[in-house]
Parts: C-alpha cells; sequence; structure tokens
C-alpha cells in the first residue's frame, strides 16, 4: 500500500467518497498480492501448507477499512448432522449456505453467495463452516492468488460408512454378550481376534474382518454358554451326592439255639 502525504490524504479521500462499492472492490483487489500458504498441518500420514482465514482477514480488513467497505452475513441453508469418526466417535458435521452483501459508505451494495463445510468434536463446527464459507468469498470476489493450487482445511477426519457402523455396533454388542458369560474369554478373544487381523483397535478392523468376528464371537458364546451349563450340572449332582445320607447297616439280634 503506498504511502500518502497530507496534501494527497484529501484528495484521496474526495475519490473515495465519490466511489461506488464496485469500484470500492476493485481498488482493494488491485492492492491485494498474493498470500502464501504457510500454514502446516497434517492429514493421517500426509503434510501440506495451507492458508486459514486469519491470513485473508489480516490482509483484508486493513484495505476495507481503508476504502470504506463493510460484509453483512446472513445464513440461507443450514445442516448439521452427527457421524461416526474411524475411531468410533461422535463428530457433527455442518454445511451452510451464506450469502455476503458488501456494503459502501454510500449505502450501496452487492452479494455474494459462498458455501461452507466443517467438521468438529465439540461445539465448533458452525463456526468453522462460517469461517470456510467467509474465506473463499473474499478469495474468489478479490481473486486472491496463491502459489499453491491445493487449498484445504487444517481438520480432516475418516467417515466409517454406514454398514460398517452398523457390524461394528453388532460386533461390540457380542462381545458385551460373551463377557457377561465369561470376562477372560471375552479378553483372550478380543486380543486374539487383534493379532489374526493384525489390527491395533476393534475400529480398524476392515468390514470383513468385523463380519468375520461377529461370526467367531457367536459360536465363543454358544461355547461357553455349554461349558457353563455342564459346569452347573456338575455342582448341581455334586451338591445332590454330598447331601444324600450314607446307608446304615442293621444289626438284627441273632437267636441261638439253646
Amino acid at each position: 500500500m503506498e504511502e500518502k502525504t497530507v496534501s494527497t490524504v484529501e484528495e484521496f479521500e474526495l475519490d473515495i467518497a465519490s466511489m461506488t462499492i464496485n469500484e470500492r472492490l476493485v481498488r482493494i483487489m488491485q492492492q491485494i498480492n498474493a498470500i502464501a500458504k504457510n500454514r502446516p498441518a497434517t492429514a493421517g500420514s500426509a503434510t501440506y501448507n495451507f492458508r486459514g482465514i486469519d491470513d485473508i482477514l489480516n490482509t483484508c480488513h486493513p484495505l476495507f477499512a481503508e476504502y470504506g467497505v463493510f460484509i453483512l452475513p446472513e445464513v440461507l441453508e443450514f445442516s448439521e448432522t452427527e457421524r461416526t469418526t474411524k475411531n468410533g466417535s461422535a463428530i457433527f458435521y455442518t454445511k451452510l449456505k451464506v450469502k455476503y452483501t458488501f456494503v459502501g459508505e454510500k449505502g450501496d451494495q452487492i452479494s455474494a453467495i459462498g458455501m461452507g463445510e466443517a467438521m468438529d468434536s465439540g461445539d465448533k463446527s458452525t463456526n468453522k463452516a462460517m469461517s470456510a464459507a467467509l474465506k473463499y468469498v473474499l478469495t474468489q470476489v478479490l481473486l486472491i492468488p496463491t502459489e499453491d493450487p491445493k487449498d484445504s482445511e487444517n481438520d480432516t477426519y475418516e467417515i466409517m460408512t454406514t454398514e460398517k457402523q452398523t457390524v461394528l455396533q453388532q460386533f461390540f454388542v457380542k462381545l458385551d454378550q460373551l463377557e457377561s458369560i465369561s470376562k477372560d474369554s471375552k479378553t483372550k478373544l478380543e486380543k486374539r481376534l487383534k493379532e489374526v487381523f493384525k489390527q491395533q483397535t476393534v475400529a480398524d478392523f476392515t468390514l470383513p474382518q468385523l463380519k468375520e468376528g461377529v461370526q467367531v464371537i457367536e459360536k465363543t458364546i454358544i461355547l461357553a454358554n455349554q461349558l457353563r451349563e455342564n459346569k452347573l450340572a456338575e455342582s448341581a449332582e455334586n451338591t445332590a451326592n454330598s447331601e444324600q445320607p450314607a446307608d446304615e447297616s442293621t444289626n438284627e439280634p441273632t437267636n441261638t439255639p439253646e
């Protein structure tokens, strides 16, 4: 941004005062250079850089203030759904359609509509979606360039399919049933399945592995029930035998001839 002398300030302000909102946005666009992606992020084993909403606002705010432009957001559409991550925890997915109205000092205005999507395990998914929508509206309206063609936000999540969620729930239900019969059997079987499938957690099991695991647990439950019934029957039999009175031999007197 060029430094203005005292003699040119009044001329500059008069020039701005006569501008329409379109002209103000053009002047702002002319003074914005590329905003680099300097923020590091990770997604699984991949690493990349991105530029966040703060990078955009820090660049745009002084120019919007100088040229007398402000923005009014209006949410046109809103949806929020709860999903399940790969690790089995809840995550909230929010999608927004937002209308941003750029307003000049005279009240003249122009609008642009942006979409924002975000996920969060707490209560920040709506905030993130609003930030994403504003970020991309400003980027597109002002044609803010970047040296990197890729652009994505910091948080990424792997979503579990509906079928896998269902089978995973069945898996844990069956494990609970087995635990009610034999806690030791449940612990050993779960450990064994992880070793066989070469996975660190049950949530890492593939869909075929989960289905096979459910079948194995069901068979183990049947065997554990049979074993428990046999032990109960054996215990009842032993108890009955211990409570049965011993046979007493009767000694009748013998008549001897005189």
